[in-house]
Formats: C-alpha cells, structure tokens, sequence
C-alpha cells in the first residue's frame, strides 16, 4: 500500500478505486486540475475532496503548487463533477 492509499483510506474508510489513484497521480499531485470528472452514479465522486486534500497536503513536500481553495459542483442531471480552483479570487485551471 502506498502512501496516498494510506491516507485515502484513513480518510473514507476504503481503499481507492484505479480511477481515484489516477486523480490523484495523474492530475492532483502534479499540480493540475481537471475541468470535469464524468462517472456513473455510485463510484464516489464526492471521493474528489479526499483526493484534492490528500495533494494539498502532500504538495510542499512534492515542490508542487495546488490551489488552497477547490469548487465541487455535480451535474445530477448526468453525473458530471465540476471542478474548479482559485488562487486570490481568480479561476485556475482547464
């Protein structure tokens, strides 16, 4: 298990799904956020937050700069996740 499975599941209770650690691996910890995350009903969304927090914290560690601030909104009219970040009140990323 590595640390960013350790720390997820210290925080939600479960281990990640592969998309989750792709998140995290392929966008968060690089310092990169991603417009939309688009899944079925059910294969934990709100999970993004987890996610986004794990990053945060990791991130001076891994010399990478995360927003502070995340906005999370989902489409429940087709499961679409909208992310967003901003950095003194001005929108950051895709």
């Amino acid at each position: 298990m590595n640390e960013f499975e350790r720390y997820f599941k210290a925080l939600t209770g479960h281990q990640p799904m592969g998309w989750q650690t792709r998140l995290y691996r392929d966008w968060f910890a690089k310092g990169k956020i991603p417009a939309a995350c688009t899944l079925p009903t059910g294969l934990g969304k709100t999970s993004v937050i987890a996610i986004w927090l794990i990053a945060l914290a990791e991130s001076a560690k891994n010399g990478v700069t995360l927003p502070r601030r995340l906005v999370y909104v989902v489409n429940r009219f087709n499961g679409t996740c909208a992310l967003g970040a901003f950095y003194g009140g001005k929108h950051v990323g895709n």
